[in-house]
């Protein structure tokens, strides 16, 4: 697994929550409702660490605006609590891919506060060049 790998998996995550057609096992993450809280304003943050480098590229005309932790908090401070979605680091397992796709509110009330909503972990296997998700995700809420 490469940082190519972790970024062609992201954005198939992100395709898939932005309204792009998503594969038919990606559907299920549109019924969690952690993470369609983070994606149905008319902005979706998304933090940047563990971030495959090629991602913000490839979402620069969409609704999807790439921030640090502190550009999160100064936003909630300023407009309000900002829901956001974030992944956590990839797990290599060979020729599988597992990751989670997170989603949280960062909180105008406390400067710095953070609430972790929920999300999804996503188990993707390598098929005929490319990558496709070998299970259905793994629904949580915190």
């Amino acid at each position: 697994m490469g940082a190519k790998d972790v970024s062609h998996v992201q954005k198939l995550v992100l395709s898939a929550l932005l309204g792009s057609e998503p594969q038919p096992e990606l559907r299920a993450l549109l019924g969690n409702p952690e993470i369609m809280t983070a994606v149905s304003g008319p902005i979706t943050y998304l933090l940047s660490e563990n971030l495959g480098d090629s991602v913000a590229d490839a979402f620069k005309q969409t609704s999807l605006r790439i921030v640090d932790h502190s550009e999160l908090m100064k936003n909630a401070l300023e407009t309000g609590d900002t829901p956001y979605l974030y992944f956590g680091p990839a797990e290599d397992h060979g020729d599988r891919i597992r990751l989670s796709v997170n989603a949280g509110m960062a909180r105008s009330v406390h400067s710095g506060a953070i609430m972790p909503l929920g999300g999804a972990v996503l188990e993707f296997q390598r098929s005929d060049g490319g990558w496709t998700v070998s299970s259905p995700p793994s629904q949580f809420a915190t």
